[in-house]
C-alpha cells in the first residue's frame, strides 16, 4: 500500500479551507491547512514536503501570485494548483507563466477538483500504445494505428515541434485577452483561433 498524497491548502475563508479539507479527507489525502500565504511558505521552510498545493489567489497579506513565486524559489519541483472567485485572464495567464500546473475558479464540482488532482499528480493517466507526436508547444496528435496516420496528415501550414506559438493549451488564456498576439502561427494568421 502507498504513502497517501500529502496536499497543502492554502486559503484565507476558513469555510472554504474547511469544505475543500473534507472533500479531500474522505478521498484519502492527508491534508495540513495555512489561512496566509506566510504561514503556508513558513510551514513548508519548516520542513513540510507536500506533493501538492491548492493556492488561492486573492488573500490578504501576500496574495497567492506572490506565494506561488515565493514558494518556487523553496521547492522548485512542487505541483501548485490555483484557486480563485473570480475568473480573471490576467491572473490565470501570469499564474501559468509562474509555474502553476493548473487554476480553479470557485465554486467548483468535487469532479473538477478530482480531474486537477489527479492530472497533477499523474493518477489515472492513459497509456498509448500508439505514436505520440508533438505539433507544437502542449499540442499532440496521437496515431493507434498506421491507418489513422495516413487519414490525419499534418498541414502544410502546421508549426514544427520546435516552434512555439499560440496553439498551445497554456496559451488559451493569451490568445482570450491578446487577439493576434503570436504572429509566429499559422493558425492565428489563417484565423484558426
Amino acid at each position: 500500500m502507498s504513502e497517501p498524497t500529502n496536499i497543502l491548502l492554502v486559503d484565507d475563508e476558513p469555510g472554504m479551507l474547511r469544505y475543500i479539507r473534507t472533500l479531500l479527507e474522505v478521498d484519502g489525502y492527508n491534508v495540513e491547512t495555512a489561512s496566509t500565504g506566510e504561514e503556508a511558505l513558513q510551514r513548508v521552510e519548516k520542513g513540510l514536503q507536500p506533493d501538492l498545493v491548492l493556492l488561492d489567489v486573492l488573500m490578504a497579506g501576500i496574495d497567492g501570485l506572490e506565494t506561488l513565486e515565493q514558494l518556487r524559489q523553496l521547492k522548485p519541483g512542487v505541483k501548485v494548483v490555483m484557486l480563485s472567485c473570480v475568473n480573471d485572464t490576467r491572473k490565470v495567464v501570469q499564474a501559468m507563466r509562474l509555474g502553476a500546473q493548473d487554476y480553479l475558479t470557485k465554486p467548483f464540482q468535487k469532479a473538477e477538483l478530482d480531474a486537477v488532482i489527479d492530472q497533477c499528480l499523474g493518477k489515472n493517466q492513459q497509456a498509448y500504445a500508439g505514436e505520440v507526436e508533438e505539433l507544437c508547444d502542449d499540442v499532440f496528435f496521437v496515431a493507434a494505428s498506421p491507418a489513422m496516420k495516413k487519414f490525419v496528415p499534418r498541414p502544410p501550414w502546421w508549426p514544427t515541434s520546435t516552434s512555439r506559438c499560440c496553439c498551445s493549451a497554456r496559451a488559451e488564456p493569451a490568445r482570450k485577452f491578446w487577439p493576434g498576439w503570436c504572429t509566429s502561427c499559422p493558425l492565428a494568421r489563417t484565423g484558426h483561433f
